[in-house]
């Protein structure tokens, strides 16, 4: 049996999972399981058009193998909008003919081929906002298309019955074929149709030449990973009670916790600079100094940092009530939550953004400010400060924003 795909320009796990380093190169948490393909099932990955495809290849295996816990990305392939191909879930050393099962059909994977375009390409969605896929991306999804086809011998204008499920379906088939859902969009799904009549000139193409030499992949070198320590200015730090109408800024403390019948919770504003705007975060880390821990009477509850969605006071001078900071939207947490253990006057807390939520934290950073809520228990004694870095009281030992990115 022929291998067309193997000559097919792709840029292989061991490229684009170099820098993940967890459980490479296999799929720890999900037993490998093989099979005979007889559906290659279209995609889209409902992640931002205007995203890095490698960024965004690593970041869906994050959230696949790590924060879903499933061990591995699910798709066999995926394509960036600049048409490169890049190898997806782990195979191993397999005949041309014999794929593992992967997980983007939900509970239907057997005997289907995963590919998937990156991006978003339901126009019904708001979020992020959709587009059509790329001319590049196309051509790609073709020539991947046609060699699996040429080297499995599929027919692309067909329909089969699936051996399992009882079911027939088209032979390039759209997520949406399989299971109740909008994927791969319904601008990528209209295509379908015009899709399986180029494949099949793909493979009348292969059919009347011989097999090109294989090419090596494009390995697309990963951006340089870059670091900046950002501090607040003494405006963009502030803390509020729940018996008081509004913040107040620039004090040498932090207050965070419950005290009485008052809760306690503080803001951290960071401006951004415009390279870091302009780029991919890709950590995230809050350094805080503890300031007093005289009110720390009880030892039950937990201390958080959120990272809000947009921020409250950003470059202006405007007032913030405590219920506006109370009430804000929080997209990602820092970790780990702190117990009374952990607040000591003078020790730094160091706190960091779950990997799965960059993207999140990526969204928000596009407005040019990060704002962070510290909060804490909602009731007792539990009342905590760390450093704000001003005021007259303090230890000038103010908040750190350690960011990395590309």
């Amino acid at each position: 049996m022929v291998n067309t795909l193997e000559a097919l320009a792709m840029v292989g796990r061991e490229e684009w999972g170099k820098m993940l380093h967890t459980g490479w190169p296999a799929s720890p948490n999900w037993m490998p399981v093989y099979h005979t393909p007889s559906f290659l099932v279209v995609h889209h990955t409902v992640t931002s058009n205007q995203w890095q495809p490698l960024a965004a290849v690593q970041a869906i295996w994050r959230y696949h193998a790590l924060t879903q816990g499933w061990g591995d990305i699910r798709y066999h392939y995926l394509i960036g909008q600049d048409g490169v191909i890049y190898e997806g879930r782990w195979r191993g050393q397999q005949p041309v003919n014999i794929y593992v099962e992967g997980g983007q059909t939900m509970t239907s994977n057997t005997h289907k081929v995963g590919l998937t375009l990156l991006g978003q390409f339901e126009p019904s969605a708001a979020n992020p906002p959709p587009a059509e896929p790329t001319p590049a991306a196309l051509e790609a999804l073709v020539k991947l298309l046609g060699a699996i086809c040429f080297d499995l011998e599929l027919d692309p204008l067909g329909k089969a019955l699936h051996p399992l499920e009882g079911k027939t379906y088209p032979i390039i088939s759209g997520h949406r074929d399989h299971y109740r859902t909008l994927c791969p969009g319904r601008n990528l799904y209209n295509l379908l149709p015009d899709i399986r009549q180029q494949v099949a000139a793909e493979i009348q193409r292969l059919q009347e030449q011989e097999p090109p030499e294989p090419e090596p992949p494009p390995i697309p070198s990963p951006p340089a990973t870059s670091q900046i320590a950002l501090e607040p200015r003494e405006a963009q730090v502030a803390w509020g009670k729940s018996v008081w109408p509004n913040l107040l800024w620039g004090d040498d403390d932090l207050y965070v916790g419950a005290w009485g019948d008052a809760v306690y919770y503080s803001l951290i504003e960071f401006t951004l600079p415009e390279k870091i705007r302009g780029g991919v975060i890709t950590g995230l880390e809050l350094s805080l100094t503890g300031q007093d821990d005289v009110y720390l009477r009880e030892t039950e509850g937990t201390f958080q940092a959120v990272l809000l969605e947009a921020p409250l006071r950003g470059g202006t001078t405007t007032t913030v009530p405590f219920e506006q900071l109370r009430q804000a939207t929080a997209i990602a947490n820092f970790l780990p939550p702190l117990s009374a253990g952990n607040l000591k006057p003078g020790t730094e807390n160091k706190l960091s953004v779950d990997p799965a939520g960059l993207d999140k934290v990526n969204l928000a950073a596009a407005g040019g400010v990060l704002a962070i809520r510290l909060e804490g228990p909602s009731s007792g004694r539990r009342l905590f400060a760390w450093d704000s870095g001003y005021g007259e009281g303090g230890l000038l030992k103010k908040p750190v924003l350690t960011l990395q990115y590309q």
